[in-house]
């Protein structure tokens, strides 16, 4: 008989991203399922599908794994087994509990080696039409390397450790453009509560392992509020602003903000979501 252990909704999205999350275990085995909530989000669910072989051989980085996922036609809804390991998120956030910030930034320097070591072109064309639909009209700084195939799901709690195996969990969000390797990675610090906890200092080393200033935080920022309002649909109620607002209180003071000192240009289409382990 199959038991139903775990069930995550993530309804603050376009009904085309809605869709459910839900941990199975049937004969001693667990499952992790993922369906869409609307007819609409079947196409979602195929892509995160189609994203797993796109993801496959990406990552140059050693013991990187994608976990496996199989799709289920008939339903339209994909299996992943389940994998046993400590999340990263929960290692940094015990590291931050334990105020042991050495070890807190390795968790980081080690996550930063695997996104950066995704193959494909290094210094694309960025601003095309895919990209500022998504992520706006950022004023991003020349020279930034990015990959071809862009998962920006790269975030602590979608990486399990497993032995030597660092297993990407959950890739819902993969785009089949470039977007700055910098932005991924800048993204899995400022969604972090552990990193929001830390001190100016401590913040700017982190972002450095980027080779990111703070004075870049808030066009990546912006890049996310516009990703946010892409998944939840524009002029559409986001639950996630508020939390926002709240996680960064540490990461972004406005004397580092300064923003009305900030040329931010406007985005043409914004958007939200939440997630399972992660906010998208």
């Amino acid at each position: 008989m199959r038991k139903v252990l775990y069930t995550k909704f993530s309804r603050e999205r376009r009904n085309e991203f809605q869709i459910m999350t839900r941990i199975t275990e049937e004969d001693g085995i667990r499952r992790v399922w993922k369906l869409p909530l609307q007819k609409e989000g079947e196409l979602h669910i195929r892509h995160m599908y189609e994203n797993y072989r796109k993801l496959e051989h990406l990552y140059a980085y050693a013991g990187v794994q994608i976990c496996p996922c199989e799709l289920d036609e008939e339903k339209c809804a994909l299996a992943f087994p389940f994998v046993e390991g400590e999340s990263l998120e929960t290692r940094i956030s015990r590291h931050g509990k334990e105020k042991d910030f050495a070890s807190l930034k390795k968790d980081y320097e080690l996550l930063y080696q695997i996104i950066a070591s995704a193959k494909g072109t290094r210094n694309p064309l960025l601003e095309t039409d895919a990209f500022c639909e998504v992520f706006g009209h950022p004023a991003l700084k020349k020279g930034l390397a990015a990959a071809e195939i862009s998962n920006i799901d790269m975030i602590p709690g979608n990486l399990l450790l497993d032995g030597e195996k660092v297993w990407v969990a959950d890739y819902e969000w993969v785009f089949p453009f470039a977007v700055p390797i910098a932005f991924i990675y800048a993204r899995s610090v400022f969604l972090q509560e552990a990193a929001s906890a830390l001190t100016k200092e401590e913040q700017e080393e982190l972002y450095a392992i980027g080779g990111i200033s703070m004075e870049e935080i808030p066009v990546y920022y912006h890049m996310e509020e516009c990703f946010q309002e892409f998944a939840a649909g524009k002029g559409e109620p986001n639950a996630l602003a508020t939390f926002y607002g709240k996680l960064h209180r540490h990461n972004y003071p406005l004397s580092i903000w300064e923003k009305e000192k900030i040329d931010v240009p406007g985005c043409a289409h914004r958007n939200s979501t939440g997630g399972e382990r992660t906010l998208l």
